[in-house]
């Protein structure tokens, strides 16, 4: 779960890579972030108004065609390794000593080691992130700012509501 939200707030969707995506969001105000926890998965953003409806196209895109190449997983990989697996101060790993207690031992919060990075496949933690974001009828949907309901209403439509329900 850390994995597949950490490469997944990382790697491309839409058939564009992080670099084009953030190329294309050039002068708009757009945030868009997921998180898989125990008992939830979590999409969050922040738009300005003019940029709504190209907000709700990357949720779209995020539900419908995530993706994430091999050079790119393998780079995430060694930045998540760098950043996660190295942290030996005590009060990090109390953190985590907390975080698995109270979440009864929750397999995707644990911090992996490096014999169980190596046992994780690409395959793996893209199966991950497209089961915790592949179908917006699991999610509960709050939009808070200053835009009209009919426009909120159109693209809910336009991009929520096509997107196709995927069953197990």
């Amino acid at each position: 779960g850390k994995i597949a939200e950490y490469i997944g707030n990382k790697a491309g969707i839409g058939g564009f890579t992080p670099l084009q995506l953030e190329q294309l969001s050039k002068g708009k105000n757009i945030s868009l972030k997921t998180k898989i926890g125990a008992n939830l998965r979590q999409l969050t953003g922040e738009c300005d108004q003019k940029s709504f409806e190209t907000q709700m196209q990357l949720l779209y895109l995020l539900f419908t065609d995530f993706n994430c190449s091999s050079e790119f997983y393998d780079s995430l990989l060694n930045k998540y390794k760098d950043e996660y697996l190295n942290k030996k101060d005590p009060v990090f790993q109390f953190a985590q000593e907390v975080l698995l207690t109270n979440s009864k031992g929750c397999g995707h919060l644990k911090s992996l080691t490096d014999k169980e990075l190596e046992r994780i496949t690409q395959v793996d933690v893209e199966n991950v992130y497209k089961r915790c974001f592949s179908s917006p009828e699991e999610f509960t949907v709050f939009f808070v700012g200053d835009f009209s309901i009919e426009e909120a209403e159109e693209y809910v439509v336009k991009y929520l509501a096509s997107i196709p329900i995927k069953k197990e």
